[in-house]
């Protein structure tokens, strides 16, 4: 019964933590780093940056490099928590120049929240490291 309670906890934790991004409000956070991995390869090490994303509501990401991009919500979010106590937030989207591109927020909900990106044609994946914005 235990266990059951622990995993019942973090389902709720997690849940009061993703609500905002997935309830009507908006809210920002700042990039402080990024990575990225190219057709197959692993992950390059993290670099600094400091670029403002959006999430408004659950449909849609605003990520202000110097130019603004935009991944829109088409399909359904799915969501799934590992053994290890880790979220996930996937959905499929379109960008601003209607590419297809898959989006998942992952977190362990004490230290990070990543912002992954996967454009598929590109074979491209774009990790933001992100804090809340106040």
């Amino acid at each position: 019964i235990t266990l059951k309670n622990n995993v019942m906890k973090k389902i709720l934790i997690v849940l009061l933590l993703l609500v905002p991004l997935f309830a009507n409000g908006q809210d920002w956070f700042k990039a402080n780093a990024v990575r990225y991995a190219a057709n197959g390869n692993e992950f390059s090490e993290w670099q600094k940056c400091d670029i403002n994303v959006f999430f408004e509501g659950s449909t849609k990401v605003k990520i202000y490099t110097k130019e603004a991009h935009i991944l829109r919500r088409i399909k359904d979010a799915t969501e799934d928590i590992d053994e290890h106590g880790i979220s996930y937030v996937f959905w499929q989207g379109v960008d601003e120049k209607s590419e297809d591109c898959i989006v998942c927020i992952k977190s362990d909900q004490a230290s990070y929240i990543h912002l992954m990106i996967t454009y598929i044609k590109q074979n491209l994946v774009i990790c933001y490291n992100l804090i809340p914005d106040k």
